[in-house]
């Protein structure tokens, strides 16, 4: 099934200490996506630990993005082109992975919200 979105790719920083963090980039140890629905909602598509919630944010999208820049994330659209959902090559899926399967980006060597941040914003 081939589909064409924008996406919004929000990348959080990091806002606590955690094991794991020193072997991300501390400015990019999460991220999600976020997609318009209409003018007074979008759609949030969040991988969080253990499973991947999805919901309907009661804002718009620019009023979304406005809130997460005052807060210090990262910010890139990307649009999908008539492009088919990836399958992921690994059994767990960290958030670049639920990330790159939306955004129909196959690209292995992408492992961290750095790097996926690198590919979105080109």
């Amino acid at each position: 099934m081939s589909y064409q979105r924008t996406y919004i790719v929000v990348f959080k920083p990091a806002d606590k200490d955690a094991w794991w963090i020193r072997f991300l980039d501390k400015c990019f140890v999460h991220c999600f996506l976020a997609t318009y629905i209409d003018d007074k909602n979008c759609l949030i598509i969040d991988p969080a630990e253990g499973d991947t919630k999805i919901y309907v944010l009661n804002k718009p999208v620019e009023s979304m993005i406005s809130e997460y820049l005052l807060k210090g994330y990262k910010i890139a659209d990307y649009t999908v082109k008539d492009t088919a959902m990836v399958m992921p090559r690994l059994n767990f899926k960290t958030c670049v992975e639920v990330c790159k399967d939306f955004l129909g980006i196959n690209k292995w060597w992408i492992l961290t919200p750095k790097q996926l941040y690198r590919e979105v914003s080109r």
